[in-house]
């Protein structure tokens, strides 16, 4: 599924216009973007999570 397709998906389920869903989706990846950078974990209940993994490098 491309992120057209999800939008249209998204927008039908949600009986919202693919305009508002977009902006809605757009500005959730921001914030996780944002989060991660900050090097925060994202947690989506149910779905599970994310976050940047600090390791030592192997020489």
């Amino acid at each position: 599924m491309n992120n057209k397709d999800f939008i249209s998906d998204l927008a039908s389920q949600t009986m919202r216009t693919q305009k508002e869903v977009s902006s809605l989706v757009s500005a959730t990846v921001s914030a996780i973007i944002s989060n991660l950078t900050e090097e925060n974990a994202v947690v989506i209940s149910g779905f599970g999570d994310d976050s940047q993994l600090q390791t030592k490098c192997i020489t």
